[in-house]
């Protein structure tokens, strides 16, 4: 079909604009033998164009036409992506709990689809099974994964209460990880929050204070460090006032 080679040419020399056009003539004929390939390069020839959003329903349909693994394989992809981007974790949820469930399926594209199954469960605050997700990526070579991994985990012991296995968790990050921005700041914070409830105000406030200090970058964690600090502190004075006046009516 000359229609279709003279879109390969255009997609060969990068003339995106021009190869989606031809490419979607195509598509709007019966399908055939160009078909199928010629929806995959619609796809790449939007995303080149930073029209991510407009190859939905493309992609939709390469799921629905193709017999090929590897396209399959690209459709939910982009599609988890897409979703994901969009807002909609629902089903950027089923599409990569799908991808979870191929046979065979590329050890980066199987993190990435496990790490977005647990993003949109915190989203969605299905905490249990964004912690089911997070565990299978404690280990993940991607050290800024594997310590959010952790800190979920450490998060995971907060709420049931052992607030010392949680700290331990958090102390593991921070020798085993060093400084990861965010993560860094999340599991300082929890650290303290942990303090806080096993009454140790000393800890909480020296520790709340080195991250308002040192996490300055991260605006919303400082102003509850902040506010956190300011409740320590009303308590250790309301420690130390009640003490003076023992004290002085031992005296």
């Amino acid at each position: 079909m000359l229609k279709y080679y003279l879109a390969d040419i255009n997609f060969q020399d990068k003339q995106w604009k021009n190869a989606f056009q031809l490419y979607e003539q195509i598509m709007n004929l019966p399908f055939n033998e160009y078909s199928e390939k010629s929806t995959v390069n619609a796809i790449l020839s939007l995303q080149n164009l930073n029209q991510i959003l407009n190859t939905e329903s493309l992609l939709v349909k390469l799921k629905k036409i193709t017999v090929h693994e590897e396209n399959i394989n690209f459709a939910n992809t982009n599609l988890m992506a897409l979703y994901f981007s969009k807002g909609d974790f629902f089903k950027a949820r089923d599409i990569s709990n799908e991808i979870l469930n191929q046979k065979y399926i590329d050890s980066n594209i199987y993190q990435d689809a496990i790490e977005v199954f647990a993003r949109s469960s915190i989203y969605l605050k299905d905490s249990l099974a964004a912690y089911e997700k997070f565990k299978l990526l404690e280990d993940s070579p991607k050290s800024i994964l594997a310590a959010e991994a952790n800190y979920y985990k450490a998060y995971q012991f907060f709420l049931k209460g052992e607030y010392e296995k949680s700290n331990e968790i958090i102390a593991n990050i921070s020798n085993k990880y060093g400084n990861l921005g965010i993560w860094s700041a999340k599991s300082i914070l929890l650290m303290a929050k942990n303090f806080i409830e096993l009454d140790d105000s000393f800890q909480s406030s020296y520790i709340l204070e080195n991250l308002i200090e040192n996490f300055k970058e991260f605006p919303n964690i400082k102003s509850i460090a902040e506010d956190l600090l300011i409740e320590v502190n009303r308590k250790i004075s309301e420690k130390n006032s009640s003490f003076e006046i023992k004290k002085n009516i031992n005296e």
